[in-house]
């Protein structure tokens, strides 16, 4: 969510705020909210990703053993178009991450509030997407824990550095490389040994083990006497 000023916004319905302060909810009708002091606008989750290898070197769209593991020495980030598709229906062309990029490069915009959920993920999300728009404004951080009234105007009226938080956007930001280092190359090697490139068998640092969980439990009940 971007603004003019650090002036916190009156608040009169629960009805109003969820409408405009929740950077994740998908509005039902336009995608800008904007008066003399603030726009906000929606970054519908998770709207930048890492790259995948091959939009790092082309060389990684032939699925080799010889280029595994896959060490990256940086981490850059692209828009992730699958997930406007699936989550609004919007054109799988970037519109949204488009719109975010017009409103933050405006002249007479002075600072992001980033108002995404208050949590490890919510940090992630606009860092990803302030990163690759490369602007450099102050950034504060809105944290909500309460949707009442006046718990959001108290946020407003107490509005977090961007540091505040950066333990947990580390956090997210090595979680989120370790889910790429771990699922992009266990699932080539997987595909790979398994030998059917024509059928990927993915593979990661979550799902598996929690495959494994309920596979080791199913096991359980079959084997009940």
């Amino acid at each position: 969510m971007a603004k003019k000023s650090s002036k916190a916004p009156s608040v009169k319905t629960d009805s109003s705020v969820l409408k405009t302060l929740v950077i994740l909810k998908v509005p039902k009708s336009g995608d800008v909210f904007e008066n003399g002091e603030w726009i906000i606008s929606s970054a519908v989750g998770h709207l930048v990703k890492l790259k995948d290898p091959e939009d790092l070197d082309p060389k990684y769209k032939r699925w080799t053993l010889k280029d595994l593991p896959i060490l990256p020495d940086k981490y850059d980030g692209t828009v992730d178009t699958s997930i406007l598709k699936a989550i609004i229906g919007e054109r799988q062309d970037g519109t949204r991450f488009k719109l975010l990029k017009e409103l933050i490069k405006r002249s007479d915009v002075g600072t992001i509030v980033n108002a995404c959920d208050a949590g490890r993920e919510g940090e992630l999300i606009l860092h990803y997407i302030y990163k690759l728009i490369g602007r450099d404004l102050p950034v504060k951080r809105l944290w909500l824990t309460s949707m009442t009234n006046d718990s959001i105007q108290s946020s407003f009226d107490n509005l977090l550095t961007s540091e505040a938080k950066a333990g947990l956007r580390d956090s997210a930001v090595g979680r989120s490389q370790a889910d790429w280092l771990v699922g992009l190359n266990a699932s080539r090697l997987c595909t790979l040994r398994i030998g059917a490139r024509s059928e990927s068998y993915p593979a990661g640092r979550v799902q598996t083990p929690t495959l494994m969980l309920i596979v080791e439990r199913e096991l359980e009940i079959r084997a009940f006497q």
